[in-house]
């Protein structure tokens, strides 16, 4: 029974793998309902000028910098599982040996300050813009 709830979550990574190298940040991304709940905020508050995203949140924001250009987004994003061998114009980082974000060649690399190599707590000095301006914070802990 356990080595099959081990296999099972092993080829669940394996999996994810696959789907990240073959270009999960183009293709899946915007499917997701995390890219349709950060549509949805966009169209109701269009004044939104800076997006900031960790993990599948930093995925959603390169997609929507991508897909609305014309918007001109600051964005941040943290641990995002990006497949990027050259930077996009936008702030990226992530820990070092975080599983999530190995692929993202592009992102600015620090070693975590903490033992879980996917947080972002060790990034708190990284802003977006100098300038004031109203936030809308959308989480989810699912």
């Amino acid at each position: 029974m356990v080595i099959h709830y081990i296999s099972q979550a092993l080829t669940q990574q394996i999996y994810k793998m696959i789907t990240m190298i073959s270009g999960f940040h183009s293709t899946k991304t915007s499917k997701s309902l995390r890219y349709i709940n950060a549509i949805d905020l966009i169209d109701v508050n269009p004044d939104v000028k800076n997006i900031v995203g960790h993990s599948l949140g930093g995925s959603v924001a390169l997609e929507l910098q991508t897909n609305f250009k014309y918007r001109k987004y600051n964005v941040n994003t943290y641990g995002a599982p990006v497949v990027s061998a050259s930077t996009i114009p936008s702030n990226r980082y992530r820990n070092k040996y975080d599983p999530v974000s190995q692929y993202d060649n592009g992102a600015q690399t620090e070693f975590p300050l903490t033992l879980n190599p996917h947080g972002y707590d060790n990034f708190d000095q990284n802003k977006v813009s100098d300038k004031t301006f109203s936030s809308f914070v959308y989480r989810t802990d699912s």
